[in-house]
């Protein structure tokens, strides 16, 4: 068995992909980098241009990753700019909400892209950012000049995820179309992945597009600079990588979305097997100490057979869950 059977029910009251809110800056549990001179308040040298892609525990935001057609963790993302000593970020953020009626959430949905203090950005986005150096060859200049046209007239988010729709952009999509204007070649889509149970959520969201930019076509391995976290050790978020690995592998395309999600009114919450693996596996390691990727991954793999059954899904790189490792 892959994943438990346990059908998909109920409704939750709100769901946030790219969204906003507000709080000061953050202290880092963790931070990991490449380069230490130059290194700005935040552990991780930062300067106008940079992409930053965000990770979240948040329930809700593992259907995003299951999406993909490739594994990544990151589920939203944003433009850094540096202005007079203080890092903020660009971005194109909206609020789902649900009712109690048929409707589903894309029909009620606030948002727009808008310029937000890093601190904010890191807190209310999940806890966890990585930041990666702007392609090469593009005119900054450029670049933020559409992502201060398109904050200045608060370009409103788009929910239905339509790419061809430039009206509304979603997060991936805003940082895309900015690093277009300023002469990168256009990025390209990629279908979302095979799955029955998916492709019925997405239709009752209105998302008709089955094609998708996600946050990992925007960034390259190799000009990773580093990654702050507010709530996760090094080792932790190795652990929490490889979980959402595990878990990615083992939706094929006959696995059901409610395997793995519990609906409910007012929440969604991973499913109680799903749940009890995760804490395994936080379990099994000690945060303060550092293990490496392969290990991690090992003992991830023996607790997802413990809990969800026996499942060949393949190696998972090490690079997956620990960037530095990916130069």
């Amino acid at each position: 068995m892959k994943l438990v059977d346990i059908a998909c029910w109920g409704l939750v009251s709100a769901a946030v992909l790219c969204s906003p809110s507000l709080l000061a800056r953050a202290n880092l549990a963790a931070v990991q980098g490449v380069i230490i001179d130059g290194a700005s308040a935040w552990g991780v040298p930062l300067k106008t241009g940079q992409i930053v892609a965000t990770e979240s525990a948040v329930p809700i935001n593992v259907m995003y990753l299951l999406l993909y057609p490739e594994f990544s963790p990151f589920v939203h993302v944003g433009i850094v700019e540096v202005d007079h000593g203080d890092a903020y970020v660009y971005e194109a953020g909206g609020t789902y909400k649900l009712s109690a009626g048929a409707a589903p959430p894309t029909d009620n949905v606030s948002g727009y892209v808008r310029r937000t203090p890093l601190g904010d950005f890191l807190h209310e986005m999940g806890g966890t950012a990585s930041v990666y150096e702007s392609p090469t060859g593009v005119d900054l200049v450029k670049v933020l000049a559409y992502a201060k046209q398109h904050t200045a007239s608060k370009t409103p988010f788009d929910a239905y995820f339509n790419y061809t729709d430039r009206s509304r952009l979603y997060c991936s999509e805003f940082v895309a179309a900015a690093f277009e204007a300023g002469g990168k070649i256009p990025y390209a889509t990629v279908p979302v992945k095979p799955n029955t149970s998916m492709r019925v959520v997405l239709d009752w969201l209105k998302v008709k597009d089955r094609q998708i930019l996600p946050v990992y076509q925007l960034v390259k391995q190799e000009r990773w600079a580093g990654t702050i976290s507010e709530n996760y050790t090094l080792t932790e978020l190795k652990v929490d990588r490889a979980v959402k690995a595990e878990l990615y592998q083992r939706f094929t395309p006959d696995q059901k979305l409610g395997n793995v999600l519990a609906w409910g009114v007012g929440d969604v919450g991973l499913q109680p097997p799903i749940e009890q693996f995760r804490k395994a596996a936080f379990d099994a390691f000690d945060k303060q100490k550092n293990y490496n990727a392969a290990e991690v991954l090992q003992k991830v793999r023996q607790l997802a057979k413990s809990y969800l059954g026996e499942f060949d899904g393949g190696v998972i790189s090490v690079c997956s869950i620990d960037f530095s490792l990916c130069h």
